[in-house]
């Protein structure tokens, strides 16, 4: 409910924003302040959320083929539909870069190793970690703590409650969200025009069609590989995600797909909840859609090969990895946003893109999780010929 509530705020924000484009450029500093309420909620969460969950990681040993095997299969997938989408959107959705925008576009730098090192991943100063521009710092910080309390209780336990609490104040920002993303649209959409709409629309029509089409190509290759019922054992994961548009949700129907396909239980009831969080196929597709929707609509050039395979890995960690921590959508946003430098105001339009796609997005999500556990399947077979280790029964 609380999502179409936000679809028909910025339903309204944009036709207010077209109607009266003077009003909706009033609204700007609404739309602002709700921004950075919510960016100083946002910031500190991102740093308890992941130092409380890498402090929690465990130190039992798993099965090596098990792990090895979803590593290749998450990975070479995730890579793939990066790779593909990429293609696909310098193709058809990549605006003219020579054209001119009333917005303040990035300056985009030469990509330089040390440079990055320097000026992404450290900060003069401590207080310098909670800018929307030092995300990767804040991140690597984050982390280098959640390590070093992986032997304190104590420290956990303060990491929980502290992330418990933003989680609470989020909740509470999160109700301003109705107006605030109607002040933005409105604002938005009185200063650039039919050409804000017209983008959204682009980008919702490709995701949808290249998302149907990359679903039917991996099923299909799946079902062929495999030679199983594919498409009857997804219809139930497919229903769940849509209703739910929740990956975690849709666990239950996941493993019940997996019962039906035969694959080993050792494999499934491990693959299908690590799947859930990591292997997002939806999100990495949606993460390259963000980027390219911001290259475009601030005429900015994603052609060169360098900035292309910077967006392609920035989608994989989007779209993954930071899928495993709580907020990791809100931290990946703001990764895509201090990686090319997009002023903080366009958080709320790559926001919006994920209100758009986000059933089509878990729908990829959720039935790529059990088309991964065939392939993770067969790649155990592979692995276990060149081991004396016996993952299936």
């Amino acid at each position: 409910m609380t999502q179409v509530i936000l679809i028909v705020s910025i339903v309204l924000g944009g036709m207010l924003g077209m109607q009266f484009p003077a009003f909706g450029r009033s609204l700007a500093p609404l739309g602002d302040a709700f921004i950075n309420l919510l960016l100083v909620t946002v910031l500190p969460l991102v740093f308890f959320s992941i130092s409380g969950a890498i402090s929690k990681l465990g130190h039992r040993q798993q099965s090596r083929n098990l792990f090895m095997a979803m590593g290749l299969v998450y990975g070479f997938l995730s890579w793939m539909v990066a790779l593909a989408t990429g293609l696909v959107l310098i193709g058809l959705f990549h605006g003219n870069p020579s054209a001119q925008s009333s917005l303040q576009a990035p300056v985009l730098a030469e990509i330089d190793l040390f440079f990055i090192v320097k000026n992404f991943f450290s900060v003069t100063n401590w207080t310098e970690l909670f800018a929307t521009k030092n995300i990767l710092a804040l991140i690597l910080f984050s982390i280098l703590t959640g390590l070093a309390a992986r032997e304190d209780q104590k420290c956990q336990d303060c990491f929980a409650v502290a992330e418990k609490l933003l989680m609470r104040m989020f909740d509470r920002v999160m109700k301003f969200a109705p107006l605030g993303f109607l002040a933005f649209f409105a604002s938005l959409v009185g200063q650039m025009g039919g050409e804000a709409i017209s983008k959204y629309l682009e980008i919702l029509v490709i995701y949808h069609l290249w998302g149907g089409i990359w679903a039917l190509v991996l099923f299909g290759f799946a079902f062929c590989l495999v030679g199983r019922s594919l498409f009857p054992a997804l219809v139930l994961p497919s229903l769940t995600s849509v209703a739910t548009c929740s990956s975690i949700a849709s666990i239950p129907a996941n493993l019940k797909a997996a019962e039906r396909l035969q694959i080993p239980k050792s494999i499934y009831e491990v693959s299908t909840p690590i799947g859930a969080i990591l292997f997002k196929q939806g999100s990495v597709m949606g993460g390259m859609c963000k980027i390219a929707f911001l290259f475009s609509f601030y005429h900015q050039d994603l052609a060169s090969w360098p900035v292309f395979m910077s967006a392609v890995g920035v989608s994989v960690l989007v779209g993954c990895v930071m899928g495993a921590i709580p907020g990791g959508g809100s931290i990946g946003e703001l990764f895509i946003l201090s990686v090319y430098g997009f002023p903080q105001e366009a958080l709320m339009s790559i926001v919006a893109i994920s209100l758009l796609i986000d059933p089509m997005a878990t729908f990829l999500s959720v039935t790529g999780n059990t088309v991964a556990n065939l392939f993770i399947q067969r790649q155990i077979d592979i692995l276990n010929r060149f081991t004396s280790l016996r993952l299936l029964p």
